[in-house]
């Protein structure tokens, strides 16, 4: 592995004093949508702030029964049309649709479509989910179904978007592919990201003592190749793979195995960011950081930046007067 030559600092673009986590590019402009816990009682909610630092604001909030709305996967845009899709865990589990609107959306139902949000899948049979991704164009959508809680199968499905009508997350669409799962081990499969027109799937999943990822072409159904082996080999974690916009590389969240020793004791290492070309399987770290875990990247449309959450702490001197340990978003350069 090698650190990008000329690394550039990453600039931070929210000001909350919240936690803001799971940010997701809007593939048609400047606009970031995430979740943050900035609504009284620290209940999840919606977001979005324009890649700048502008316009940060509350985009959605809803019913917090259970763990409520942006909950159990991140967000998801429809394309260019301006929709967004997010998990909501009330008393069903459920995907919703809805388009951001100048004022603050608010959910008031339980379950079910309502004036702004519409299911286009039901999580069904006590399962769980936790992944949903749209192809760049829109296209085609992306989901993990876990049955029994996770303690089960684990199961990949594929669907073209616009047939999406609230079926169950279980039976709609094409199996991609299938694990078993214990709960001595953590889900098979973490996470997932749809290639630019939802030809190939990149998963990360578990290998060895740790977290590799792979590519599966959709349609060669079966074929899996595997593109890094440090999770296999070493016990790295390769988590949140997004994929660029030309479909060439992917950005990811990676740890060591290796802890950081602080005031005499290890604590687990922090998260870094990494890009890996996919033809070439050439890893290049972008950050590497003590003390501050990067995680969740998105890609800006044109593939030139990446928008990520880093947690910054009164440890490691990055908030601001008065401001307590919390989560933001920070945009860096690709060079």
């Amino acid at each position: 592995m090698v650190m990008a030559a000329g690394a550039v600092e990453p600039v931070r673009i929210t000001r909350d004093h919240a936690d803001e986590m799971l940010p997701v590019w809007d593939p048609a402009g400047e606009t970031i949508v995430y979740r943050t816990n900035r609504e009284p009682g620290r209940v999840p909610a919606i977001a979005s702030v324009s890649a700048d630092g502008s316009k940060e604001r509350l985009v959605a909030t809803g019913r917090q029964e259970g763990f409520g709305i942006c909950s159990g996967s991140k967000l998801a845009w429809v394309g260019k049309s301006g929709k967004v899709v997010t998990g909501e865990t009330s008393q069903f589990h459920e995907f919703l649709e809805f388009k951001p609107e100048p004022e603050r959306l608010t959910r008031e139902v339980l379950d079910g479509d309502d004036d702004h949000f519409s299911v286009k899948l039901v999580i069904d049979g006590g399962g769980g989910s936790g992944l949903f991704d749209i192809s760049r164009d829109g296209q085609v959508a992306l989901w993990r179904h876990s049955s029994i809680g996770g303690n089960g199968t684990v199961s990949l499905r594929l669907a073209p978007y616009p047939d999406l009508t609230g079926g169950k997350t279980s039976e709609t669409g094409a199996l991609l592919v299938r694990r078993e799962n214990t709960r001595e081990k953590d889900a098979a499969f973490m996470d997932g990201s749809l290639g630019p027109k939802g030809e190939f799937v990149i998963t990360s999943e578990a290998s060895g003592a740790g977290y590799d990822l792979f590519l599966y072409e959709v349609k060669a159904p079966g074929k899996r190749t595997q593109l890094t082996t440090k999770g296999r080999e070493k016990g790295w974690h390769f988590r949140q793979p997004v994929i660029s916009p030309d479909g060439k590389k992917i950005v990811c969240a990676m740890r060591s195995p290796i802890g950081e020793t602080r005031q005499g004791r290890i604590y687990p290492a922090s998260w870094d960011l990494a890009l890996l070309e996919i033809g070439e399987q050439k890893l290049t770290a972008l950050t590497a950081t003590q003390l501050l875990s990067e995680n969740s990247p998105s890609w800006s449309p044109d593939g030139t930046r990446i928008v990520f959450s880093r947690r910054d702490t009164t440890e490691a001197g990055t908030v601001e007067p008065a401001e307590p340990d919390n989560a933001n978003l920070y945009l860096l350069k690709i060079e």
